[in-house]
């Protein structure tokens, strides 16, 4: 969704094509692209929490603090620090103090509180910040929701659903930096952390015999009418400015949760042709070079645009370079990282 985004804002891109006499305009997939973070965020909650959910219901063992740990700076680390490096030796920083300081803002995770640095040397890495942040409070929200999972919940969703409102009259709804800070997500991540507890539960109380034939009409509807929102969003006028749209998902992040965690329930509940739908290999694959894809594929388009060719080459170029980059990286890099075995005082921890 997010690659979409940029290809329509870098070079334009209109996703249409000519079928038996008819033009299909898919074009509002683009336009709201950006609601491809909040994807993001919402499965993080749900992947992270997921584990701990099967430790608690299914009884087996839940990760240690120091296995969580060192899996999430295993799996984000190395990729992030490769592109950022990279990014800023490209752009030159490392020649001015400033660049410095904002490489090593970057490196830290700390540029999403810095306004300045928010979107510094490439725009997509501010999300990995927010993200950071969360791996930082996940241990508190996990043990909240596994022992108090309704008051948990509710009361995250109160905090961030008053944050966010707190913008609005505040004339702070309008801005990238407070909207897009990780009190205006954190509902975003735990509601999918939710999702994870209530999938696991539905399997563990024998309820996948029974549901299957329920909830996939269910998920198919709740699909459909996920990519009706996208359509109407598209032609309502909102994204006309980025204030508007900005000001849009500080009012509707919780009802974007709703629909995220509707269509993932009932989806990973459904019957098997379903779930071999959304788990087809292109997606599979997608998943799997998703994040070094999301590290790299703004700067890459814009490196390449305006390159020799017509614009319809310089795109196909721009998107095979990116996909060949996130997957060398995620096969050479990332992959082999994560396979190997822990560290043995990681393994003997008990915290």
């Amino acid at each position: 969704m997010v690659l979409l985004y940029h290809l329509w804002l870098v070079y334009g891109t209109t996703l249409e094509a000519h079928l038996f006499g008819h033009v299909v305009n898919v074009q509002f997939l683009a336009e709201t692209g950006f609601l491809g973070v909040e994807v993001f965020f919402f499965l993080s909650g749900f992947c992270l929490f997921y584990p701990y959910a099967v430790a608690r219901l299914a009884g087996t063992r839940a990760p240690t603090l120091g296995e969580y740990a060192y899996r999430r700076a295993i799996k984000i680390l190395p990729s992030y620090v490769v592109a950022l490096t990279v990014i800023s030796l490209l752009h030159d920083d490392f020649s001015s103090r400033q660049g410095l300081i904002d490489y090593l803002e970057h490196l830290f995770f700390v540029h999403p509180l810095v306004p300045g640095a928010f979107q510094g040397i490439s725009g997509p890495l501010w999300t990995v910040g927010i993200e950071v942040e969360f791996y930082l409070i996940f241990p508190l929200i996990c043990w909240g929701l596994l022992r108090w999972p309704v008051p948990a919940t509710l009361g995250i969703v109160a905090a961030a659903t008053a944050y966010r409102h707190w913008l609005l009259p505040a004339d702070h709804a309008a801005s990238f930096y407070f909207v897009n800070q990780l009190p205006a997500f954190v509902d975003m991540f735990t509601l999918g952390m939710v999702a994870a507890y209530a999938f696991t539960w539905a399997r563990s109380a024998g309820f996948v015999e029974r549901l299957p034939r329920l909830l996939t009409p269910l998920a198919v509807a709740a699909a459909a009418f996920g990519v009706l929102l996208l359509w109407a969003l598209a032609r309502s006028g909102v994204l006309t400015s980025q204030a508007g749209f900005f000001e849009w998902q500080a009012t509707h992040r919780l009802e974007i949760s709703a629909v995220l965690l509707l269509v993932t329930l009932c989806s990973a509940l459904a019957l098997p042709f379903w779930r071999k739908i959304v788990a087809n290999p292109l997606f599979t694959y997608l998943s799997v070079i998703s994040y070094n894809l999301y590290l790299w594929h703004l700067e890459i388009l814009v490196w390449l645009h305006g390159t020799a060719g017509s614009a319809t080459l310089q795109v196909v170029l721009a998107v095979a370079a990116a996909f060949v980059v996130a997957t060398l990286i995620t096969y050479f890099i990332e992959r082999p990282l994560l396979r190997r075995p822990l560290p043995r005082r990681v393994r003997q921890s008990i915290v």
